[in-house]
């Protein structure tokens, strides 16, 4: 976002500093979301070198890892964006 910041200026309207701390700390949570897809659909490809049995294993640990990780950015970043908004007197 940093390195974008001085494009968006250009071509759309002023944004702020705490407009771009704010969209970087919301946007982690699809960032998270594309990099565990993406490292799935890796493995998926490479897929057909492991065997099966560690393969059912693997399915089961990627539902793990995907629960968790929807879990953590919802609870953590969804309850602490208030806060950072407070705390950067970005809302009142």
């Amino acid at each position: 976002m940093i390195v974008f910041w001085p494009i968006l200026n250009l071509i759309g309207r002023k944004i702020s500093w705490k407009e771009i701390l704010i969209m970087s700390y919301a946007g982690l949570r699809g960032a998270i979301g594309l990099s565990l897809a993406l490292y799935i659909k890796w493995l998926v490809i490479e897929a057909d070198h492991i065997r099966e049995a560690d393969f059912d294993r693997f399915k089961i640990y990627t539902i793990l890892y995907t629960v968790v990780t929807i879990l953590w950015t919802v609870l953590f970043q969804g309850l602490t964006i208030k806060y950072l908004m407070q705390g950067i007197k970005f809302v009142k």
